[in-house]
């Protein structure tokens, strides 16, 4: 009787082991099964002869993230197996799509012959914040500094600039040619801003208290 029930308990884990297997992992696993995928980014602008990763998102029934290898296809430049966009040469309009298990999602891209031109502006007082930065040659071409002090010009056309600081109550104006080309990125265009005559190097904000 011992031995009987021991196989009979034996066979009943064999058997629960094998519909946890299967569940686990043939065709009644539900928590891999793709529902939805979306991509990241759903619209990019990348320069001609440039390039931008996106990345496809799949998830389950339950909205859990499934591991995927999507399928990818491009109407406008190339786009590899792992999701790596290649702009061309040629400026437009078009679609990336990622599938997986018949299910689809489709971004905008646009290729543009126009840059952008990124930096910071500084001075002895640190990062220079909410400093307006533009083209001398465009001053419509602008943007004001960050809390990092970061800059990004965009949809500049391929060109030889001036970029200039605005002159402020805190900074004098100061400026930097930059040579930018088609599609291009340029980055590392600094700005060292010098303050105004009277002006502490260090904020007043930030002077150590003293105690007699």
């Amino acid at each position: 009787m011992a031995n009987s029930s021991f196989r009979s308990t034996l066979v009943f884990y064999l058997f629960a082991i094998a519909v946890s297997a299967f569940l686990l992992f043939g065709c009644g696993d539900i928590s891999s099964t793709s529902s939805s995928i979306t991509i990241s980014p759903s619209s990019a602008t990348v320069g001609v002869n440039q390039s931008k990763v996106f990345t496809a998102i799949v998830r389950n029934s339950l909205g859990q993230i499934v591991s995927s290898d999507p399928s990818w296809s491009a109407t406008i430049g190339s786009i590899s197996t792992t999701g790596l966009f290649s702009a061309g040469n040629t400026a437009g309009t078009g679609q990336i799509t990622a599938t997986c298990d018949g299910k689809s999602d489709a971004a905008t891209v646009t290729v543009t012959e126009h840059g952008w031109i990124e930096g910071i502006a500084q001075s002895n007082q640190g990062v220079a914040q909410g400093i307006k930065i533009y083209l001398r040659e465009s001053p419509s071409l602008l943007d004001y500094t960050d809390s990092s002090g970061k800059y990004s010009l965009a949809d500049v056309p391929a060109g030889t600039y001036w970029v200039v600081s605005e002159v402020t109550a805190t900074f004098q104006s100061t400026s930097l040619e930059v040579t930018l080309s088609r599609g291009q990125t340029t980055t590392g265009n600094n700005l060292y801003l010098p303050l105004q005559p009277g002006i502490p190097d260090v904020p007043t904000t930030t002077l150590p208290e003293f105690t007699i």
